[in-house]
């Protein structure tokens, strides 16, 4: 699949995720179709995200995707991002039309260094040791079919993670989710039992807007 996920008609996006739940696996081809440039619409979310995390000296990326937050994260900060894929490697995979538009392409993307990007897939390997005790997670746990294990994971390196999370309410239609490729349906009282059994305290909260929310925890 060369296509952008969301340029797929709203039931293909809905049956790969659903194929992805029968096999138990990451959704790799969400990301095949990503252009490798800051994502804009993500802007908001993390320039916020940077605020919560202006003290700390290393961040680390949890689904880093384009590392949107890395550009509003203070200069002098260690930036580690960390997502199932690597951009560039997902845009050297694809068809191009000729070897120049290939070539034009990588060049677009090669200042934000994707070779920096340490590939892990939260579903399947364990969470390496960064070295640092801050984290964010922005739109992470839609995609893990088991959160808690991954949420503890983070605990046990960091004292402050970013985290946001878009929630099912009660009026919610789980096909709508799946069109997103999220297999993970947590309501409000289920996210926060799970912060809470991960041993974190939340430290301030944000509406985001819609279902969206954001947690910073400690």
């Amino acid at each position: 699949m060369g296509e952008w996920f969301y340029d797929l008609p709203p039931d293909e996006r809905r049956d790969l995720t659903r194929k992805a739940i029968f096999e138990k696996r990451t959704l790799i081809e969400r990301w095949s179709g990503a252009s490798g440039l800051p994502e804009e619409n993500w802007a908001p979310r993390a320039e916020l995200a940077a605020k919560f995390l202006k003290n700390a000296k290393i961040v680390v990326d949890f689904g880093a995707s384009a590392m949107t937050l890395e550009r509003f994260l203070a200069p002098d900060v260690q930036y580690i991002p960390v997502d199932c894929v690597r951009l560039d490697l997902v845009i050297e995979a694809k068809a191009f039309d000729s070897p120049e538009e290939k070539a034009a392409k990588l060049a677009e993307i090669a200042p934000f260094d994707y070779s920096r990007v340490h590939v892990v897939d939260f579903n399947a390997d364990p969470l390496p040791d960064f070295g640092a005790d801050t984290g964010a997670a922005l739109g992470v746990l839609e995609y893990i079919y088991d959160p808690l294990p991954l949420l503890k994971s983070m605990r046990a390196q960091l004292k402050h993670l970013v985290l946001s999370y878009n929630l099912r309410t009660g009026k919610c239609v789980l096909e709508h989710r799946e069109r997103h490729g999220w297999v993970s349906h947590l309501t409000r009282a289920e996210i926060e039992k799970m912060i809470a059994d991960a041993g974190f305290i939340v430290d301030a909260e944000v509406h985001l807007g819609g279902k969206s929310w954001m947690w910073s925890l400690r």
